[in-house]
């Protein structure tokens, strides 16, 4: 690639086949280190494959952690930062079949050493989290109601081509098919290895899930209403890992997504809205809801801008203290990041503390909620009030640098 950044020439379509994406970065428990995907092409294949790098965040040379033909992703650091568990469609020892069709398991390895895979599932594992203690990995895979669920060469001619009912209104989704007689559910196991125990049952799908901080439940999203064929919303839920009992903590009004524990373990903020089907022309909020269970109170109400997942890495991230939340907005067609208090501080008039580059600070006064507002904006009674304060320019951006030397 050092030829495309050192000679000032049009893109051509050749060029397309040495580009590497770089994704879901995840910094180290000690925040030394960071892991994050790599995916280029295999022209000689015509497949694309990704593995795990591992970069130092201060000074030193990005390493390449894992290699192979296929397809490694989403690593997640264990609590001690020593291991890393991560998702591939590559072969155990003594396995054959091919790897496209072969689906992702969950893999552990150290910073150095072979990995060693840890589930196997028929319809592949998912959305891995670890426990506090480090001792149990929560997962998402596919289970049928009843029965056991084979794997494709296991399937009789009959069973493969079998006409299928389609009494759903939601019966697709892109980058997953048209639904079978499958549905996503939480399970468990042993990081040491050992056999996986399912906590979620019934015709409804779970996703991202994570655990409390004392390890005694798992936040989820699922929607288990009586029109869940019909919607595509999500609820947060909490479960025991010792019973599998479940709760719900948001009303059934909208979609959820990305919900993401304080630091003191009390609070779950995420994003989403209440207002039905219509929340394709509405705007994305950040809520907040205790997890114990309470009303769920929105933040950005006032904000008038959606908030953003954003591609790459989790779009919702808590400061130490807890007082404050970085996440994405829109604005014009870019993006910037956003602090946000999210504890009521009872001052009688709450101000903007920065306003730097596109980024706003959002003070939370006595009386809910202030909108952002440019420096110079009036007081009210609740504390600032104004206009949205426009983003700054985007600065223009200038070549890439390679992943490594």
């Amino acid at each position: 690639m050092s030829d495309i950044i050192n000679e000032r020439r049009g893109f051509r379509a050749g060029d397309i086949l040495r580009v590497r994406t770089v994704a879901d970065p995840q910094v180290s428990p000690d925040g030394s280190r960071v892991a994050y995907v790599v995916t280029s092409v295999d022209a000689a294949v015509d497949e694309f494959r990704s593995h795990i790098w591992i970069a130092p965040l201060v000074g030193g040379e990005p390493r390449q952690l894992t290699r192979g033909p296929h397809k490694d992703s989403a690593p997640r650091w264990s609590p001690d930062g020593k291991t890393l568990a991560f998702v591939s469609n590559r072969a155990a020892p003594g396995e054959s079949g091919d790897a496209a069709t072969r689906p992702g398991q969950i893999w552990l390895i150290g910073e150095s050493g072979e990995p060693w895979r840890l589930t196997e599932t028929v319809r592949g594992a998912s959305s891995t989290a670890w426990s506090p203690d480090g001792q149990t990995i929560a997962f998402i895979t596919k289970t049928r109601l009843a029965g056991e669920t084979k794997r494709d060469d296991e399937r009789t001619p009959v069973e493969k081509h079998a006409p299928r009912v389609i009494r759903d209104l939601v019966y697709r989704f892109d980058g997953e098919g048209q639904f079978d007689d499958t549905f996503a559910h939480l399970w468990t196991i042993p990081a040491s290895g050992g056999p996986a125990r399912q906590l979620t049952h019934g015709d409804f799908g779970d996703a991202e899930p994570q655990w409390s901080r004392a390890g005694r439940e798992i936040v989820l999203l699922s929607y288990r209403e009586a029109d869940r064929g019909e919607q595509r919303r999500k609820d947060v839920w909490v479960v025991e890992t010792a019973s599998g009992a479940a709760r719900k903590l948001t009303a059934s009004k909208g979609p959820s997504q990305w919900p993401t524990l304080s630091p003191d373990g009390a609070t779950i903020a995420y994003m989403g809205n209440v207002r039905g089907d219509e929340y394709g022309s509405c705007p994305t909020l950040l809520w907040t809801v205790p997890l114990a269970g309470g009303e769920p109170r929105a933040l950005t109400e006032a904000l008038d801008r959606s908030t953003f997942a954003a591609a790459a890495g989790a779009p919702l991230a808590w400061t130490p203290d807890g007082r404050e939340l970085l996440f994405l907005v829109l604005d014009a067609g870019a993006s910037s990041t956003q602090p946000l208090p999210v504890k009521c501080v009872m001052d009688p008039a709450p101000k903007i503390t920065s306003v730097a580059a596109g980024d706003v600070k959002v003070p939370v006064g006595p009386c809910g909620p202030v909108a952002p507002v440019a420096p110079s904006a009036p007081a009210g009674p609740c504390g600032p009030v104004g206009p949205w304060a426009p983003s700054a320019p985007v600065a223009p951006v200038g070549p890439a640098a390679p992943v490594s030397k």
